[in-house]
């Protein structure tokens, strides 16, 4: 009975349907920086499934095409330091996430050095 809960997938017993994916990118060398353009097509190949009043649900919507846009810069600091940016976000998606992955934009940096 809370509102609030909701908002929220269901995924008691939560199982995933198997994926098949495929990462496309293309690189861009530039003076001390690389870009990466990329997409990112995940195909889930069967309906996911839960408990529900003890019985297996398959959950319509959830099979299908997610088609994601990534872009990562990555920048040389040193001979052995790089600063990396990553961003990308879904195009297309599932009508159904179970699982809770539903994401508008994902941005990820990160900074690495070499021992």
């Amino acid at each position: 009975d809370d509102e609030d809960a909701l908002d929220y997938f269901e995924s008691n017993q939560l199982k995933r349907g198997d994926d098949l994916i495929l990462r496309v990118e293309k690189r861009y060398d530039l003076p001390r920086s690389t870009i990466y353009v990329g997409v990112l097509p995940i195909v889930r190949l069967q309906k996911d499934e839960i408990i529900k009043n003890d019985e297996v649900v398959k959950l319509s919507g959830s099979q299908g095409l997610t088609f994601n846009l990534n872009f990562t810069l990555v920048k040389n600091l040193s001979d052995r330091m790089d600063f990396r940016l990553g961003v990308g976000g879904p195009l297309i998606w599932r009508k159904t996430r179970a699982d809770g992955l539903a994401r508008a934009l994902i941005v990820t940096p990160s900074l690495s050095y070499q021992l």
